[in-house]
């Protein structure tokens, strides 16, 4: 079935979020003509497009090199330890005191919502939120010119198909990481609960096309819930787990969001972090290094 969106272009206003009484001052409210894209509801399991059908595998796997007991609470210096390029900016959190580093172009707010996520890439991807647990809205900036270049409303997206209805404070689903790549925008969205909450409708990575919104593929559910998955070599490595639930890395075909392969991990997945063509990863109590192969 042909998942059509909705387009929309709104003068947008710009306006300040909650504020950062340590930090610097906000850019200035700017108005951009911005073509938001409304994707459809999803399907509740595993879909590709039938124009796409099945695609060749990605050769790309990985492989277990070490496994070591973490703290817990050395998130910090895993990532200092292991000399890991930060993959997001820091946003101000007035709350906690923080004043962040978001380039100037980023929009504090948008449509009511504010910055809760900036991914390091290019185009910059910022992702917008009533909080910090949130995850609404999705920008595609320009770094330099500060131009909005793609802009998706996932409300959509945000209610698994059946929950239970005494979780539902918990159980909405945020964007909790993107990757855009060839006109294809790559997302998770996710909750972070248990998987029964939801009925295991949960955790989900989803690939649309960012010049009309359509729905490209859609994973299986229960695959993608760490924060942030990486994408190598016509592959995306990603992982789920959660308390007393299976914990596992996963190798999806990029071109079809098909599973490759399936790690077992002792502790729900954090991070993926690719270096000297080793991928670090990150877990709740142990960390890993895998080597790649083909």
């Amino acid at each position: 079935m042909l998942r059509v969106a909705i387009f929309l272009t709104v003068a947008v206003l710009f306006c300040q979020g909650p504020g950062n009484a340590q930090g610097p001052s906000p850019p200035a409210p700017t108005s951009q003509a911005v073509q938001v894209l409304y994707p459809e509801a999803p399907p509740y399991g595993y879909f590709v497009l039938n124009t796409i059908g099945r695609k060749p595998d990605s050769p790309l796997r990985v492989v277990k090199v070490s496994e070591k007991r973490n703290k817990i609470i050395d998130v910090e210096e895993w990532w200092v330890g292991n000399r890991l390029a930060p993959i997001t900016y820091t946003v101000p959190n007035h709350f906690l005191q923080i004043e962040g580093d978001l380039p100037p172009v980023i929009p504090p707010g948008f449509r009511g919502q504010r910055v809760v996520k900036v991914i390091r890439s290019n185009p910059l991807l910022a992702i917008y939120g009533q909080d910090f647990a949130d995850g609404r809205y999705l920008l595609a900036i320009d770094p330099p010119s500060g131009k909005i270049e793609v802009a998706f409303d996932f409300s959509a997206f945000q209610w698994p198909h059946e929950f239970d209805r005494a979780e539902r404070m918990f159980i909405k689903m945020a964007i909790t990481w993107a990757h855009l790549e060839d006109g294809i925008l790559y997302v998770e969205h996710a909750h972070r609960t248990y998987a029964r909450s939801s009925k295991g409708y949960n955790a989900y990575i989803s690939a649309l096309d960012t010049r009309t919104g359509i729905l490209l593929w859609r994973s299986k559910a229960l695959v993608s819930n760490a924060g942030n998955f990486l994408v190598k070599d016509g592959a995306i490595i990603t992982g789920y787990g959660f308390t007393a639930e299976p914990d596992f890395l996963y190798v999806l075909n990029q071109a079809d969001g098909r599973i490759l392969q399936k790690v077992r991990l002792k502790s729900a997945p954090e991070f993926f972090v690719e270096k000297d063509n080793k991928l670090f990863a990150r877990t709740y109590h142990t960390d890993y290094v895998f080597r790649f192969k083909k």
